[in-house]
């Protein structure tokens, strides 16, 4: 039952049916029957030999034969190599497809939980490895194993006896690999915990590599990342030691058969109950029974990693994906985005209870409160980077748990407070794949106040941004997002505080940018700077996951204590007094 799960596993993840593998498989016996069978046409020419009257035909006979299976072999590692080679290009490629499909339909909050030394080395290592293993390693063991069970088959037919000998460690042999590597298994979990430790340090040191300098921390000792270093090298030693016992044990009892076979073999010719021809037989095919087995050995020890790896990645597709209701509903007839009931919880702690607001189409509505009031966590729902748990949030009185993250993405626009850009140019940043005029490209960039500091560059548009856009400054890259935002057009806009933690010159140049983008849209701003909003159409007061009040600037300053206290805050922080 257990062989059947791990063979409906590994159809499932590499999405190759029973026959492909059946094709793997039969390649790699006949790649291992070649490599074996001249060794019994070399005893039949020695045999042949030691006879008092030897055929010259036959041994013509047999060199043929033995330069048959030479060519035999060739073809044989030539579809053996082309087999295993797509097998693992097919397997690899549809389970990272499989992966990366499921990482745009699992909630945001799952994945930025993740962690991610841990899903860098699934997406990764752990396919690399998988893909290996389907297409070399089970292949190469039943191989091995198909022909090893033929080859003691053949010798049983030449005299049990000795076949007999050869096998006598293999129960001792078997049991202790059983048992050693089972030994080993807690050292292999730590193995690889400890990797995706290291992993997520390195990826925290790289990316806080100019705080941990501007702080004297640059040697990696703030992160802790030497003795996570340390950790790894102990742990992979240490399982190394313990994985290395099982097929050493598994080689050395298998192995004691040879000796037994000596003895035996001298002992029935001294007896006179062996021919000497029977006994050169068993001693050269012996050579090739015995040297398969180590690597036997070591591929099985693969197979436990393999074990893992395939867990792991299980693990990353099983996810719980944002759910797609199948219901009739009504069809989009605007763009006015609500919330009716929704109750939603971030991780364990309860945000929102049963929260009702509407933002009217075509009007500006402007979210405000204090740090932790859930004003980001609004936004992403409306996305659908999140589902509620109760309730429903429609666009145009439709749910947007019956429609799909390619529609949403046409309904609504975000400009992040941090932009990501591409290590790519500045034109396949902005365009992201659509098909662009060079004049509507000219038009969107002048509106979003980035044409003139893209032809500084000598490159232009073709210019490089490096990772994450680091040869922009902050105000230059925000000024990309809105490029990217206006030519994609769509009927919401959603700015997540935008232009906090901007210098004045860059925060003027992206209000007027936002001014193009917002035109004629449903607009829904975060805001923290209240100076900003005061001309909204509305603005919302948030209070810790309750809508505290809801109306203009007017009759917030008027009506609402928390509005009052967040303006007085501003002034002050502005050098102003109420």
């Amino acid at each position: 039952m257990r062989r059947w799960i791990v063979l409906n596993q590994i159809m499932r993840l590499s999405g190759c049916s029973m026959v492909t593998i059946g094709k793997n498989i039969a390649v790699a016996i006949a790649d291992a029957v070649t490599m074996i069978v001249p060794n019994f046409f070399v005893f039949f020419i020695l045999a042949e030999m030691l006879d008092p009257t030897p055929s010259e035909n036959y041994l013509i006979f047999y060199c043929v034969l033995i330069v048959g299976c030479l060519f035999a072999r060739l073809i044989a590692v030539k579809l053996t190599f082309t087999a295993h080679s797509e097998f693992s290009s097919r397997s690899g490629y549809e389970m990272r497809k499989d992966m990366m499909k499921k990482l745009t339909r699992i909630p945001l909050g799952s994945l930025l939980s993740m962690d991610l030394g841990t899903l860098n080395n699934t997406l990764l290592k752990d396919v690399e490895f998988t893909e290996h293993t389907l297409s070399h390693v089970i292949s190469y063991v039943l191989g091995i194993a198909c022909v090893l069970v033929l080859l003691m088959i053949g010798l049983f037919m030449f005299d049990w006896r000795l076949a007999l000998s050869m096998l006598i460690g293999f129960p001792v042999a078997i049991a202790m690999f059983v048992f050693l590597s089972r030994l080993s298994q807690e050292g292999k979990d730590k193995l690889f915990r400890t990797a995706d430790k290291l992993s997520s340090a390195i990826f925290e040191y790289i990316l806080g590599i100019r705080v941990l300098r501007a702080h004297g921390q640059a040697d990696g000792e703030f992160l802790e990342l030497d003795e996570k270093m340390k950790s790894a090298r102990d742990a992979h030693l240490k399982y190394e030691m313990r994985a290395s016992l099982a097929p050493a044990a598994f080689i050395i009892f298998s192995e004691a058969g040879f000796a037994s076979l000596i003895m035996f073999g001298l002992y029935s010719i001294g007896t006179e109950t062996l021919s000497i021809t029977i006994f050169l037989l068993f001693l050269l095919v012996s050579m090739q029974f015995y040297r398969p087995l180590t690597q036997l050995a070591i591929l099985l020890t693969q197979f436990q990693y393999f074990k893992v790896s395939m867990s792991r990645i299980e693990g990353v597709l099983e996810q719980e994906e944002l759910i797609e209701e199948t219901e009739c509903v009504p069809e989009n007839v605007g763009h006015e985005v609500s919330f009716n009931n929704v109750n939603f919880r971030y991780k364990e702690t309860p945000l929102f209870n049963r929260m009702n607001i509407t933002f009217p189409e075509h009007s500006v509505t402007a979210i405000v409160g204090p740090s932790g009031s859930g004003k980001s966590t609004m936004m992403s729902l409306i996305a659908r980077f999140w589902d509620t748990e109760e309730g429903a949030i429609t666009i145009g009185g439709k749910n947007v748990k019956n429609m799909s993250q390619t529609e949403i993405s046409e309904h609504i626009s975000m400009v992040f407070q941090e932009v990501y850009l591409f290590d790519d140019t500045i034109y396949n940043n902005v365009v992201m794949g659509q098909e662009v005029s060079p004049t509507k490209l000219e038009q969107v960039c002048r509106q979003a106040q980035c044409w003139e500091f893209i032809h500084r560059f000598s490159d232009g548009l073709q210019t490089v941004v490096g990772e994450g856009g680091m040869r922009l400054s902050g105000g230059e890259k925000q000024r990309i997002s809105i490029a990217r935002a206006l030519l994609k057009d769509a009927p919401i806009v959603l700015l997540d505080e935008a232009t906090v933690a901007l210098d004045v010159e860059n925060e003027a140049l992206i209000q007027r940018a936002i001014s193009s983008l917002v035109k004629d849209k449903t607009v829904i701003l975060v805001a923290h700077n209240l100076l900003n909003v005061i001309h909204a159409d509305q603005i919302v007061v948030l209070e810790y996951g309750e809508i505290g009040a809801v109306g203009n600037h007017e009759q917030l300053i008027k009506s609402s204590d928390a509005y009052q206290t967040l303006w007085n805050d501003q002034l002050e922080s502005q050098g102003w007094k109420a």
